[in-house]
């Protein structure tokens, strides 16, 4: 898209700086009023369409087939693609930064009417209604990256329950095994690993468990 990634961000010294509470109270990209007036000249089955294009770009890795993925958005609902790619890259840009400060509904609603200055709300009609929800997944992700910056995370345990009842060892055991594997990710490395846990394994993971709830 005009020499650049989907989500490459031109910069423009012309415009004055607008400050907004997603960037710290840093100046807004000179560009990023530009942007979001393009959201207002979207067609609208493209806005009402829009969510889940932006959750492709959202991550902090976003898909690899991004740059196809704008061009069939665009020509389904018959924008040019710069204009959607500029949508996009603006509202990832404000969102994720919005994530990195815990900025209230509140707040990122008057960085909006701030950069909205044909006063449309169009931006608004598209980001806000899922404000809330996006903010904790992209908080979650912001956590774990955080943490597997310097180790691993614990991020799921799948299990079961067997009856070992005899082995070469002895017979007539008739113990009770959980299976427990627990999936861990090393920085962008996923893996996992299981064990075998008595019941007596089981009681004292149970009042670790009570005593951290609690």
């Amino acid at each position: 898209m005009e020499g650049e990634s989907s989500l490459g961000y031109a910069m423009n010294a012309s415009e004055p700086p607008t400050t907004l509470f997603c960037l710290g109270g840093q100046p807004a990209p000179p560009d990023a009023r530009f942007d979001v007036a393009e959201v207002a000249l979207l067609p609208p089955s493209a806005r009402n369409d829009f969510w889940p294009l932006l959750e492709r770009a959202l991550a902090e890795s976003p898909d690899p087939k991004l740059d196809a993925l704008v061009e069939r958005f665009a020509e389904a609902h018959g924008a040019p693609p710069a204009r959607v790619a500029r949508v996009l890259r603006i509202c990832r840009l404000l969102l994720r930064e919005a994530a990195k400060r815990r900025v209230t509904a509140d707040q990122f609603g008057l960085d909006l009417t701030l950069l909205d200055t044909e006063g449309t709300r169009a931006v608004h009609e598209v980001l806000i209604p899922r404000y809330e929800e996006v903010q904790v997944a992209l908080r979650r992700e912001l956590l774990y990256a955080a943490l597997t910056d310097h180790g691993d995370l614990l991020t799921r345990v799948d299990w079961r329950v067997d009856m070992m009842k005899q082995s070469q060892r002895g017979h007539d055991l008739e113990t009770g095994v959980v299976w427990v594997t627990f999936h861990y990710a090393r920085g962008q490395h996923h893996d996992r690993v299981t064990m075998q846990v008595l019941p007596d394994m089981i009681e004292e993971l149970q009042r670790m468990c009570a005593e951290v709830l609690g």
